[in-house]
């Protein structure tokens, strides 16, 4: 079972589009979030954008709290 709190769920069903269950691994969230973040999180000059240091912010601490 992975451990994530509200904000994290709320923003994996907003952006990501995934639903999490029981059966979820840890990757099946990190690697869409990574993409994201390549995709989202940077601005022209590529430096995080305010959305980007949040979504990596949210990427570490999903980390950290399943491994």
């Amino acid at each position: 079972m992975l451990v994530l709190n509200e904000k994290e769920l709320k923003f994996i069903s907003d952006n990501l589009k995934l639903t999490i269950d029981e059966t979820s691994k840890l990757n099946d969230i990190l690697i869409p979030l990574d993409e994201w973040i390549a995709l989202n999180g940077f601005d022209e000059n590529d430096d995080f954008t305010a959305e980007g240091r949040k979504a990596q912010k949210m990427y570490d601490n999903i980390y950290l709290n399943n491994i």
